[in-house]
């Protein structure tokens, strides 16, 4: 299927980005959002150009994941008040901020920009861009907030180094605020750091992580290793570093039935409620899965990091644009997944063309085409010309 322009149901919700562009790259970037949502297969440059019957050269969309000119942290501070508007309006009285990274693999990374060998789980590593990302639940409501891309240091590259644990804590400080209710932030062991969880309580946020099983803790005056704990008995003790905390154990079904420890520093929630709330970070896997296979996260072929960048904002701006057109619908007819959610937008898509069709074609008119297609400007000066 292609398109003409970009659906109006579309366009309604992505206006209220247009305060960050120019005309021009306004315009690229409704179709890029629009292309990653209704293109099919690899949700690259090319399938997202061809999508439109008007196309201009591919090179104007390549052009604009690499401009400068537009601040990606404008766009992701109003998609984060937009989550917020969605998160108040659930009404939900407990919200949770989940924080992960996953790898985008890249198998030409030695050629693009910020890509090195990561941890892909299982023991094994690849070679690709680590994202860094804090997700937030609210009820049935599941979206992503923010994002930072974990460069490792390197002398081809000037200003970066960052280490993960400061862009966790940078997301943290930066997360949404005022939210009606409480607030627990949840994560895997990896993040048990001493400034992540001074970064979440300052915050005033409960937590929970997971623990490794070598982890050490006082226990009864003595220093123990976790695993040595009762885990159904959801003792007290203080780890180094942290603080007083409880420690639960959690045979988890997945992991050949092993058990998992968690440290909250709610000592009066019992190991039940505990594992209950931890349960739920699953759900960001659950958006990593979801976001690649049907909105193209990782088929980028760009070789810039803030084209990569630009790649996971657009991304990001297209699911929760999906999740808000499925928040209009009464309560009984939401679609919920993702993946309805693309199909539900391609039909719509193909009955605005055919009805555009049809009533062009009672007039006797020729497909509209937009200035894009009818004229070769480069990028830059087309930008220029519309600013």
């Amino acid at each position: 299927m292609r398109v003409v322009g970009i659906p109006r149901f579309m366009n309604r919700h992505l206006e209220r980005f247009r305060y960050f562009f120019t005309p021009a790259q306004f315009e690229h970037f409704k179709r890029y959002v629009t292309g990653l949502i209704l293109a099919q297969g690899r949700r690259t440059v090319l399938s997202i150009n061809r999508l439109y019957l008007d196309a201009c050269d591919q090179s104007r969309l390549s052009r604009f994941l690499k401009d400068p000119g537009w601040s990606r942290r404008a766009v992701a501070n109003l998609r984060r008040r937009i989550a917020h508007e969605m998160a108040v309006g659930t009404g939900a009285c407990e919200h949770l901020v989940i924080l992960d990274d996953t790898l985008l693999n890249r198998a030409d990374g030695h050629c693009v920009e910020g890509a090195a060998c990561h941890y892909a789980g299982g023991g094994r590593t690849a070679r690709g861009h680590c994202l860094v990302t804090a997700h937030l639940l609210s009820g049935a409501l599941s979206l992503p907030l923010d994002a930072r891309l974990y460069v490792k240091r390197s002398h081809a590259l000037p200003n970066t180094g960052t280490a993960k644990s400061a862009l966790a804590c940078d997301l943290v400080r930066k997360s949404v605020s005022g939210l009606p209710g409480s607030v627990v932030f949840l994560a895997d062991s990896w993040y048990f750091r001493r400034d992540l969880v001074s970064a979440v309580t300052r915050r005033g946020w409960d937590w929970i992580f997971s623990v490794r099983a070598d982890r050490k803790a006082w226990a009864g005056g003595d220093l123990h290793r976790v695993s040595a704990l009762d885990p159904d008995g959801g003792g007290l003790c203080a780890v180094p570093g942290i603080g007083p905390v409880r420690i639960v154990g959690w045979k988890s079904p997945t992991r050949h039935k092993r058990t998992r420890w968690l440290a909250t520093n709610r000592l009066d929630w019992p190991p039940r409620a505990v594992i209950a709330r931890y349960s739920r970070r699953t759900m960001i896997e659950v958006f990593y899965w979801s976001a690649k296979q049907r909105l193209g996260l990782r088929d980028y072929r760009g070789r810039t990091a803030l084209g990569v960048m630009s790649h996971c904002e657009m991304a990001f701006c297209a699911y929760t644009t999906l999740v808000a057109l499925d928040e209009e619908r009464a309560a009984g007819r939401r679609l919920r997944t993702l993946g309805k959610q693309c199909e539900w937008a391609v039909e719509q898509a193909a009955i605005e063309n055919m009805r555009r069709a049809y009533r062009r074609g009672r007039l006797g008119l020729e497909w509209e085409r937009l200035r894009c297609a009818e004229e070769e400007t480069p990028y830059d000066d087309c930008c220029a010309a519309q600013a």
